[in-house]
């Protein structure tokens, strides 16, 4: 990456070479006429930057960005103090010094300190950087510009400090260089004038610059935090190094106010020059503040402990937002995927990737719409997520243009603004003293009080994945029987096939799921193990259909010429050719004692094989199309079929009679699945029958899916159903009463497959981008009996 955007600003005396004489070099960015058709040119044949370039107050940087004024740079490079026009909301751009930029390698150090600043993330007490741009080779950094005064400023207006007020800000300030120096970033330029107060009371240190700072300097730094200390609560001026004179002793500001030797000692030994008498970080230092605030109020300060969460997921998101102002589509998706994949509830980035959708008329606004409810239903509500979905409706009814013809007319991309106050820290000691509670509850078996704090703590987060949560769910799992699930949480995200997920299926008493692709290939993943996963050297058989022993002993897999081999489950290695059809396989299960296995064929052949013995058993099916769901409903053997035609049919065992015939679906039936004294079927009209068993009467129809349902599994629990299809969502369902009980978004252009997962409350789904989710689902437990 840093070679590429080093071509951007590399010296002149590397530019390409101009263009032969005759040549009409063209107008960068616009394509002449056919007869005039020229080399299109690059960023690379623009002129290159000029150091002493300066913009002034009123003039838009980036197409974007209002110069409101223009300061001088810490590190002799220039600050503007700008507005972005659209948001309305307050930047900071920098260049970097002239000197800098002519500088053989500057360029090559800017990069790399602009990269490394990026990395930092959106910690509250750094003033965050956003990204890297360039104009006419210059590059340019945007980043916050935070508001309130600087340190210097309120220092010089404020006469004596109150103790509390200044440890709670020295413990912010070591909080913001302890980070910088875990991600490899030494600050170099730290003093007063570079750190800011937000209103909310916030420390932010800003100043880092674009000229790379010694790395060695941590040192460096501690001391630049110790002279800033003795300015905020000495009346002297800091020494150079207190070691040096014998006299030297930290006084305090005011008159009334004494400084706890813990405070005297930090104070003195965070300027030390000699290295092992002074910090050697900001722990240390940071930790004796704390004494010293603990020797004053008796408690430990509120800011103590470093603020937790994962920054990164903002900064992804807010990059994706600016590649959308420079019209970088591409670059900007794969941002936004990476932003959901640090954080799956970031309801910013979720807003942002379904606006995409809209705008770019990939998903049709009906399905956009489901997703955004159930994106809904889960943790907080993101407001601009209503907006978007009044704005869905409005255009659904006919009384807004579409959004890529108009793109001013509706909702915009919005970015993940930086904390401005000390909500974050309070937020985090209260998930602290909640996590403390939940381990008591456990502890002393008060299993209803644990359950209801931790549901507490994890809702308002969405149900996102969480170390600490999911492990106390997984031990409350084992106490009491579940109830009825009310949340998804997508717990791992799988990635290996390059088309949809045609077949889907966990080998049971294990954690390998085995995939199949409509590219034919067939992978597996072991979860126990990690690593890469499996790809079946097999995989030019063109499988088309998939099935799993309830054992594990065998894996199924139909083909595009009709044959069905057996695969061993560990390798997929073929292990014997069982059956031949005429037509491509569109179907396969085993019975629930693995004795039996029935195949498809797109031609309507059914057949039943006994494995033990090699016996078959076929029916032919033409009139009715091909036959796209089978299914062994209970230990009976009795298979039931659902054909293209609506039809489904219940078989005695090994196909020898047809005992009934039901007009199921108008079209075809696309799928099956069984619960106890029920059938349960899916079809081509987007409804969902409930079939009650033996009499096979109709119980109830669902409706809730807008285009073809691919996929139904039953849960574990024989109370939850799940449908998914090409609408991209997952909708689930409580048997007993029919009512759907909530959704879940699916995120991959469709669900092409389910399959019940390693555990009992997970599933599996597979998505037409081939990829596999993961799903657990959280169930209301019942602890009543305890």
């Amino acid at each position: 990456m840093l070679n590429n955007l080093w071509q951007k600003i590399r010296p002149a005396g590397h530019e390409p070479k101009p263009a032969a004489e005759g040549q009409n070099a063209g107008e960068h960015g616009r394509r002449p006429a056919k007869d005039q058709q020229r080399p299109k040119r690059s960023a690379l044949d623009e002129p290159g930057p000029n150091p002493q370039r300066r913009w002034q107050a009123g003039e838009v940087l980036l197409g974007n960005y209002l110069i409101e004024a223009v300061h001088p740079a810490p590190d002799g490079g220039c600050h503007y103090y700008c507005r972005h026009r659209g948001r309305r909301l307050p930047a900071l751009l920098e260049t970097p010094s002239p000197e800098l930029l002519a500088a053989d390698t500057g360029g090559r150090h800017v990069l790399e300190r602009a990269e490394l600043r990026i990395k930092l993330g959106m910690h509250p007490n750094l003033a965050a950087t956003f990204n890297l741009r360039f104009t006419r080779k210059m590059p340019l950094v945007i980043g916050e510009l935070a508001a309130g005064d600087t340190l210097a400023a309120w220092l010089t207006a404020t006469h004596e400090i109150n103790p509390r007020v200044g440890l709670s800000l020295a413990i912010q300030l070591c909080h913001g260089l302890e980070h910088c120096h875990r991600q490899g970033v030494i600050h170099g330029r730290l003093r007063p004038e570079v750190i800011v107060i937000t209103p909310g009371s916030l420390l932010k240190v800003g100043g880092l610059g674009l000229a790379a700072a010694d790395q060695a300097g941590v040192a460096a730094d501690i001391q630049a935090v110790g002279h800033c200390l003795w300015r905020l609560f000495c009346a002297n001026q800091p020494f150079a190094d207190p070691t040096a004179q014998q006299a030297a002793r930290p006084l305090p500001r005011g008159a009334d106010i004494t400084l706890p030797p813990a405070l005297q000692l930090a104070l003195v030994k965070s300027v030390m020059t000699r290295g092992k008498e002074g910090y050697q970080d900001g722990a240390q230092l940071r930790r004796d503040l704390n004494q010293a605030y603990r020797e004053l109020f008796k408690i430990t300060c509120p800011y103590l402990e470093p603020p937790g969460g994962d920054y990164r997921a903002a900064i992804f998101n807010n990059q994706a937002v600016m590649l959308l102002e420079e019209g970088k589509e591409d670059e900007a998706r794969r941002k936004l995927n990476r932003s959901l994949e640090l954080n799956d509830t970031l309801p910013t980035a979720i807003y942002n990737d379904l606006l995409l959708h809209w705008r770019k008329g990939r998903q049709h606004p009906a399905q956009i719409l489901r997703r955004v409810r159930a994106n809904q239903q889960a943790g907080e509500r993101l407001p601009a997520l209503l907006t978007l979905q009044k704005s869905l409706k409005l255009q659904l009814s006919g009384l807004q243009e579409d959004p890529a013809q108009d793109p001013e007319g509706g909702p915009d991309f919005q970015l993940i603004l930086p904390p401005q106050d000390l909500k974050i820290y309070r937020h985090d000691a209260e998930r602290r003293q909640m996590e403390q509670k939940i381990h008591e509850h456990l502890r002393q078996r008060r299993y209803q009080g644990c359950h209801d704090t931790l549901y507490q703590l994890w809702g308002r987060e969405g149900y996102r994945k969480d170390r600490f949560c999911n492990q106390i769910y997984e031990e409350l799992l084992q106490v009491r029987e579940k109830l009825q699930p009310f949340a998804g949480q997508r717990f791992l995200k799988l990635s290996g096939h390059r088309a949809p997920v045609r077949g889907l299926a966990c080998i049971p008493r294990s954690r390998r799921i085995v995939s199949l692709g409509e590219d034919g290939r067939i992978i597996i993943h072991d979860l126990a193990a990690g690593g890469k996963p499996q790809v079946a050297e097999n995989h030019e058989l063109a499988a088309t259909a998939l099935a799993v022993c309830p054992h594990g002993k065998h894996l199924a897999v139909g083909c595009a010429d009709g044959s069905v081999q057996l695969l061993a489950p560990r390798s997929a290695r073929v292990a014997g050719q069982e059956m031949n059809h005429r037509g491509r396989i569109t179907a396969l299960t085993f019975s629930p004692d693995g004795k039996l296995l029935a195949a498809a064929a797109e031609d309507g052949g059914l057949k039943v094989r006994r494995l033990a013995t090699g016996r078959e058993d076929a029916v032919s099916l033409a009139d009715s199309g091909p036959v796209r769901g089978l299914h062994y409903p209970d230990d009976s053997l009795e298979l039931l079929t659902g054909s293209d035609d609506g039809q489904l049919r219940h078989w005695k065992s090994r196909l020898r009679e047809c005992l009934t015939t039901i007009d199921a679906h108008a079209g075809g039936v696309y799928a099956l699945a069984a619960a106890p004294g029920l059938l349960i079927s899916a079809g081509a009209d987007r409804r969902i029958r409930l079939w009650q068993r033996p009499e096979h009467s109709c119980r109830q129809t669902l409706r809730g899916h807008g285009q073809r349902i691919r996929a139904l599994l039953t849960m574990p629990d024989e109370r939850t159903l799940v449908s998914a299809g090409d609408d991209d969502v997952l909708l689930l369902w409580d048997l007993a009463s029919g009512q759907q009980l909530f959704s879940l978004d699916g995120r991959g252009g469709g669900i092409r497959s389910l399959a019940p997962g390693p555990r009992p409350h997970t599933l599996l789904a597979g998505r037409a981008d081939g990829t596999i989710n993961v799903w657990m689902l959280i169930y209301q437990l019942n602890f009543e009996l305890l």
